[in-house]
């Protein structure tokens, strides 16, 4: 029994650990195939590698132990961010679970000749072979992502200019923090606009990276529109920024302020993963357009 507890969690670490590491050297890429298929055979092919006198439920909870070592040691080593490792994880919690129900099914069966310690090595490369075969299918058959984008506004009470000024360089950005915010997902704490005028760049800078737009169009207290053309933050890959652009529009005596990312994303299947982007990326508006409404506060606006 010990030495199928060790084989159970060690190997699905391991083995997940493998495939990202494929991905983060560019061999395969975040496609259904690494989020479905892939954890699936790491499920089946632990199942069948911890051999037949193990427990059916034991097997199932080491399986999930491993997950979890698996996902620790991606935000240990700096792989991927917390809040993105946590998205992932009912994901593949059950295609996991699928994999080693299967496994466990059949390893008293057609598989039974593979219980024996000498068959077991072609079992436990099969996920990472079918996940090195399985990935350049997959970018055929997958159509390329589209830009997507997501607005979100606020009312200021504040007039468009003065809105305007408190936006375009913001010194500290410190507003209350949304809950995916607080758990791990990048926080800007400062943004700097080097000139004002078309062409200058917008750096927002993060604990963990940066982001650096350049301005293509400068109106102040009607817009502030901007490409994104350099990022460097934790897991971000399989992100790609589009424009990052603000609109003022006079609300009485106060202003509205519509902030609007585009964005494209190279996860998959999007079925599961768009709904999360679109989260993450509403609660970072959130926070920018805290803080702006608590700059203006605190300088008398």
């Amino acid at each position: 029994m010990k030495t199928v507890r060790w084989v159970s969690w060690v190997l699905t670490a391991g083995t997940l650990l493998a495939g990202l590491l494929l991905v983060s050297v560019g061999l395969v890429g975040f496609s259904w195939v690494f989020f479905v298929l892939f954890p699936i055979a790491v499920g089946f092919s632990t199942a069948i590698a911890a051999g037949s006198a193990g427990r059916k439920t034991v097997i199932l909870a080491l399986c999930i132990v491993g997950l979890v070592v698996f996902m620790a040691l991606a935000v240990v080593m700096g792989m991927e961010g917390l809040v993105c490792v946590l998205m992932a994880m009912p994901l593949l919690l059950v295609a996991l679970i699928m994999g080693a129900l299967l496994g466990l099914a059949c390893r008293n069966t057609i598989f039974k000749g593979l219980l024996e310690k000498e068959r077991r090595l072609p079992v436990i490369a099969f996920p990472l072979v079918l996940l090195l075969v399985g990935d350049p299918i997959a970018r055929q058959i997958d159509m390329a992502p589209p830009m997507t984008a997501i607005s979100t506004t606020i009312t200021l009470p504040q007039d468009p200019i003065d809105v305007f000024e408190a936006l375009r360089s913001m010194d500290t950005l410190d507003g209350e923090q949304p809950w995916l915010l607080r758990i791990g997902l990048p926080t800007p704490y400062r943004c700097v606009l080097e000139a004002e005028r078309v062409g200058a760049e917008r750096k927002c800078l993060f604990p963990n990276g940066h982001i650096t737009a350049v301005v293509t169009a400068y109106e102040p207290g009607t817009a502030l529109r901007m490409k994104v053309v350099e990022y460097e933050l934790t897991g971000r890959h399989w992100f790609h920024f589009g424009d990052a652009d603000y609109a003022f529009e006079r609300k009485g005596s106060g202003t509205r302020v519509t902030r609007t990312s585009s964005y494209r994303s190279d996860l998959q299947p999007r079925w599961y993963w768009a709904p999360l982007e679109k989260l993450g990326i509403e609660q970072e508006h959130e926070f920018v357009l805290r803080s702006l409404k608590k700059n203006l506060e605190r300088a008398g606006h």
